[in-house]
């Protein structure tokens, strides 16, 4: 992780991140608007993993180099979300959901560091494990909080 701040400085760090291969590197030049874990059984597929920690980046402050492919799936409010992902070795990077204009949903575990930001709430909270939901570190909804 590249930081530009020094402690005690108000200044946004600048991450880094990107997939397993190499091929996609990211910078993100704010701090996210909101960090969440999200249960549903989609984030679940597509993360490989029984949640998927997620930062709500907003749109131009998360800039992507490399091809990127896409897979257009339909959220739960009937609007597309575009998931997207290497090519090459399938990392997921970032999601583009129609339901939440204007923001990007950062896959965090891409980033080089762990992430700084701990989760605010937890979404899906139905659907996660029933040993998981009550040790998660935060607010959990049953459903998407949108």
């Amino acid at each position: 992780m590249s930081q530009d701040a020094k402690p005690g400085d108000d200044a946004v760090p600048r991450l880094s991140g990107g997939c397993l291969c190499g091929d996609i590197r990211y910078t993100v030049t704010a701090k996210p608007a909101g960090v969440s874990i999200c249960n549903c059984r989609h984030c679940r597929k597509q993360s490989g993993s029984h949640r998927s920690l997620n930062w709500l980046v907003p749109e131009g402050d998360l800039a992507i180099t490399g091809p990127l492919a896409t897979f257009e799936d339909m959220g739960d409010s009937g609007k597309p979300v575009l998931r997207q992902f290497c090519p090459r070795c399938g990392s997921p990077i970032r999601t583009v959901a129609q339901s939440i204009p204007g923001f990007d949903v950062l896959k965090s575990g891409t980033l080089d560091e762990t992430p700084p930001d701990a989760p605010r709430f937890a979404i899906y909270g139905d659907r996660a494990a029933s040993w998981e939901a009550e040790a998660l570190p935060c607010p959990v909804f049953p459903l998407n909080r949108g």
